[in-house]
């Protein structure tokens, strides 16, 4: 038979019966604070006469109300708030709170812990202490910023949480910690365990048991919180049951990317190309991640434990291309006063990302033709051909089927990098993206300054989506930290973005409305395809205040077709 529990609220002791409180976690900045949810409700907020006071500027003086409901079930409302309460990425007013939802307010997680199975489970620290836990492992690595891990193992519904749990104990290490996360999840604290080492411990686990999702997230790669990490781990699992009940790798996107609807597709080819030696050519505009696919199919191939080397071709000077990839001797030139390593043996066993593959000189091409065909370099100044296993991943905003149309790209390289084509879609494409995207950067500026905002106006994202961003995800990041930096509030608003973005805003036609064609007025249509093509160039110009490489991405062009069309039709930065 159960203990009755009491729960004090202001001072006053209530009973709350025979069986187990409900309990909610608030995940604040100066850590966890536990409450057990009564029927006279418990009020949170940034001050008094808040019940639980969180201090953290994106929540409201009294932000959310939570009460025990006559049915048993766990309510909230929001009081009026000013940033909102966000369940399960939607913004409501009220609701029920279950376990395993995900509740915020403003910046601030909100979690349900389980009423039963705590003690089915022997070995599992409670929720509070287990949050407590990471504080300390956090604060210990916030300084090094040593990466350890977490773990998130959620097992079926049809099996009783005490059949499972001993195996994620065993698998996990001596020091590490595990807690009850929901009535049949389970989160582990990995103490200083690299993204490699936590990987293998999933494995394990899901291979242990075919049923468990295993789900891994790294400190701070995927978050600085413990709310964030686990919410990383429960997005993407390592492992998920296949039709033999056996584990199946499946990692999640890097920290940096949102899987939406547009990219799933773009994320499951990565995930079936990365065990393979295959080169792979990614292509996209710039700004949308190339190098960010580059490193996912490193991380989830069998190299990833060797080195992963990165160059933009575009940015090697010409005259140093060539020592850059393959090395030279000593004397090989003035100023080489020591052997020199180039990139494929620095990246030998590994993977050497290319990119802006389309700026090499035709000698290079050649160059670098054959050590792919052959796998041996010979440094610059030398005679002997040194061994090299490396995987070339490279990178374009071009169309190389055209430089190659055009004699400035071989069309013998093309064929062999182009093993397998990934192609990453423009922002304005994967718009559902943005919003998620938009989160991520702000709480990252939020991380390193507590002060910054943490919580952006539906407003201001609505001025986001309709701006066409020319300059992708990195012109994303980069209005996200402008605006946090500028802003007054809390909360990110219309005002703090930059003129651009709100400048498309006014200027966007309404939902369904499309440009009427160019009028021929009796000047031939020659004349009136130039006429047209003038006023979208110079608009597209206007738009990205006269900078001619984002004004191509935005026309979808090379720059070098629209410095020749400006010539050609007079046009003038």
């Amino acid at each position: 038979m159960q203990d009755k529990t009491t729960a004090r609220v202001h001072g006053s002791v209530i009973e709350t019966g025979h069986e187990a409180p409900a309990r909610v976690i608030v995940l604040g900045p100066t850590g966890p604070k536990q409450f057990v949810v009564v029927p006279g409700g418990t009020v949170i907020g940034r001050a008094f006469p808040s019940d639980v006071i969180v201090d953290d500027p994106s929540v409201s003086k009294q932000h959310i109300r939570v009460w025990l409901g006559e049915d048993k079930t766990v309510r909230f409302a929001d009081l009026g708030s000013t940033n909102g309460t966000i369940l399960n990425g939607l913004t409501v007013s009220s609701g029920t709170f279950g376990v395993g939802d995900a509740l915020r307010i403003g910046s601030i997680q909100l979690q349900r812990q389980p009423t039963t199975g705590a003690r089915a489970a022997p070995g599992l620290l409670a929720f509070d202490a287990f949050a407590l836990r990471f504080a300390e492992e956090e604060r210990a690595h916030r300084e090094t910023a040593q990466p350890f891990s977490i773990l998130v193992v959620e097992g079926r519904a049809t099996t009783p949480l005490d059949e499972w749990a001993p195996l994620v104990l065993a698998c996990i290490g001596a020091k590490d910690r595990a807690s009850l996360l929901r009535e049949d999840a389970i989160v582990a604290l990995l103490s200083e365990k690299r993204r490699s080492e936590a990987r293998s411990i999933a494995s394990a686990i899901a291979n242990g048991d075919g049923g468990l999702r295993v789900g891994v997230a790294t400190y701070p790669e995927n978050g600085r919180a413990v709310s964030a990490l686990v919410q990383h781990a429960l997005a993407a699992p390592e492992g998920e049951p296949n039709a033999q009940g056996r584990s199946s790798a499946s990692s999640p996107p890097p920290a940096g990317v949102i899987r939406g609807r547009s990219t799933e597709k773009l994320w499951a080819l990565v995930e079936r190309a990365a065990p393979s030696a295959v080169p792979v050519l990614i292509t996209g505009e710039s700004g949308t991640g190339k190098e960010v696919v580059a490193r996912a199919l490193h991380d989830r191939s069998p190299r990833r434990e060797r080195p992963l080397r990165a160059v933009n071709c575009g940015a090697i000077p010409p005259n140093l291309v060539e020592s850059t990839l393959f090395g030279a001797e000593r004397g090989a030139f003035t100023g080489a006063d020591r052997v020199l390593k180039g990139l494929f043996e620095q990246a030998h066993g590994g993977t050497l990302f290319l990119d802006e593959i389309g700026e090499l000189s035709l000698s290079a091409q050649a160059s670098l033709l054959r050590v792919l065909e052959t796998g041996r370099v010979t440094r610059i100044g030398g005679d002997r051909e040194l061994s090299v296993d490396v995987r070339v991943v490279s990178a374009t905003h071009r169309l190389l089927e055209r430089r190659c149309d055009e004699g400035a790209f071989r069309w013998d390289l093309y064929y062999r990098l182009n093993g397998l084509e990934v192609e990453i879609p423009a922002l304005r494409e994967r718009l559902d993206e943005l919003e998620p995207l938009a989160l991520q950067f702000l709480a990252a500026v939020s991380d390193d300054s507590p002060a910054r905002p943490r919580a952006i106006a539906p407003s201001a994202l609505e001025a986001l989506r309709r701006y066409e961003w020319p300059g992708n995800v990195r012109e994303l990041r980069h209005c996200i930290q402008r605006a946090a930096l500028v802003a007054n509030s809390s909360t990110i608003i219309e005002e703090d973005l930059t003129d651009r973005v709100r400048r498309a805003r006014q200027s966007a036609r309404p939902a369904g409305a499309e440009a009427s064609p160019p009028a021929i007025e009796g000047e031939g249509l020659r004349k009136a395809l130039e006429r047209h093509e003038h006023k979208l160039i110079t608009d597209a110009l206007a738009q990205c205040d006269g900078n001619t490489a984002a004004a191509a991405a935005l026309l979808k062009i090379p720059v070098r077709t629209l410095t020749h069309k400006m010539t050609a039709l007079g046009i003038k930065k």
